[in-house]
C-alpha cells in the first residue's frame, strides 16, 4: 500500500485508476476514506488508501455499522482539502489518468461537495462507471450492485472498504475490457 504522496509515479504509468469513497454519513460532504486502485495493461500496479478527517469529525451510527469507520479512527487523519492539495490528489486526478468508479457518480459528488467546502472546485474528470457498463455487459443480472457483479465475476469483496470496493471496481473494468477484446477479436 503506497501513501497518496508517493503515487505521482504509479498514476503516470497507469492506463486508468479506481477510485472509491465511503462516508461518515448520508451527507455527501462526508468523505471518511478514500482508495485509489492503479491498473496498468490489466494488472494492478499500485494501491493507495487513507483515512480523512470528514467536517465536525462527526458520523452517524448506521455508517459506522457499515463501513467500520469510528470518529477515534479519523480524529487525526487528513482532510480532504489535506489529501488533494498536499498530498497531490489533485495533480493525480487531474493530469494522469481517468478514473473509473462502481456508481461513479456517487463518487464523484463526494469528492466535489467534501472539497467545495474548502472553497476548493475541481476540473472536469474522465469518469467511467461500471455500474453503466454492467449493466451493458451483463444485462441478465438482477442488479448491478458492487457484491453482486463481484459475485458474479468471482471477485472478492470487502463491502464498504474503500480499498476492497476500489480492488473490485478495477478488476470488474479489466474484466469488462477484456471480454470486449475478445468480442471484438472473434468479429
Amino acid at each position: 500500500m503506497t501513501s497518496f504522496r508517493n503515487t505521482m509515479q504509479l498514476a503516470e504509468k497507469a492506463d486508468f485508476m479506481a477510485l472509491d469513497f465511503e462516508t461518515a454519513s448520508s451527507s455527501m460532504e462526508s468523505a471518511s476514506s478514500v482508495a485509489i486502485v492503479f491498473v496498468k495493461a490489466g494488472d494492478i500496479i499500485g494501491e493507495a488508501q487513507s483515512l480523512i478527517h470528514p467536517p465536525g469529525n462527526e458520523f452517524n451510527s448506521f455508517n459506522i455499522e457499515l463501513t467500520g469507520i469510528t470518529p477515534e479512527m479519523t480524529q487525526n487523519a487528513p482532510t480532504i482539502a489535506e489529501l488533494w492539495e498536499d498530498n497531490g490528489m489533485n495533480i493525480i486526478m487531474k493530469e494522469f489518468c481517468p478514473f473509473v468508479a462502481h456508481n461513479a457518480v456517487f463518487d464523484h459528488t463526494v469528492l466535489r461537495k467534501s472539497l467545495e467546502i474548502y472553497g476548493i472546485t475541481i476540473p472536469p474528470l474522465a469518469t467511467t462507471c461500471t455500474v453503466q457498463l454492467s449493466r451493458k455487459v451483463f444485462p441478465k443480472l438482477p442488479n448491478h450492485k458492487l457484491p453482486t457483479v463481484s459475485k458474479y465475476l468471482g471477485i472478492e469483496l470487502n463491502h464498504h472498504d474503500a480499498l476492497s470496493d476500489a480492488r473490485a471496481c478495477a478488476l470488474i473494468m479489466v474484466r469488462i475490457q477484456k471480454m470486449n477484446r475478445t468480442l471484438f477479436a472473434m468479429q
